[in-house]
């Protein structure tokens, strides 16, 4: 439902836009029509430019080559399994216990870039809140990335692989 709400709203975007350049067909000034018809194009230009960034407001993971890459909306994060200190599976955090967005996509089932907040201090996060669990990495120097995948069986397959290769460093 809230995808077609979505869908909805940037439609509306578009139309607004539209209906705000069509009186510039009926002044006679210059100035104020070429005012007008800028105003109704930047709008457009705005519902285009949301539409493109949050799209795809979940997470994407790949592993390839002992590395993981997250992107969601505003994020692009690449782990080296090498790098990672710790796994964590947990509950979803609530959305106030996300922390204060420092840049990136907040929205209500899905917030995504980097965030604050007093148990991981400045994290990267790309999250479906509509998802009941989230995996936690430690990797790198003190970096955190949280994260979750609203397939059950992807999650659970990318979760046993950075299990093995936290496994794997802690042998070396």
């Amino acid at each position: 439902m809230s995808d077609t709400i979505y869908k909805i709203g940037m439609i509306g975007l578009v139309a607004l836009g539209i209906c705000i350049m069509i009186p510039a067909i009926f002044i006679d000034d210059d100035t104020e029509r070429l005012a007008i018809i800028l105003s109704g194009m930047i709008m457009i230009v705005i519902a285009a430019i949301m539409f493109v960034i949050t799209r795809n407001r979940h997470a994407r993971v790949t592993i390839e080559n002992a590395t993981m890459n997250v992107k969601g909306p505003l994020l692009n994060v690449t782990v080296a399994f090498d790098s990672i200190a710790s796994v964590e599976v947990r509950e979803v955090l609530t959305l106030r216990k996300f922390g204060f967005k420092m840049g990136g996509y907040g929205g209500l089932r899905c917030v995504s870039g980097t965030y604050r907040n007093g148990e991981f201090g400045t994290y990267k996060v790309c999250a479906d809140t509509r998802v009941p669990t989230m995996i936690v990495v430690r990797h790198g120097g003190g970096d955190i990335l949280v994260f979750n995948i609203k397939d059950e069986f992807e999650m659970q397959s990318v979760q046993n692989a950075l299990t093995r290769a936290v496994k794997d460093n802690q042998k070396r």
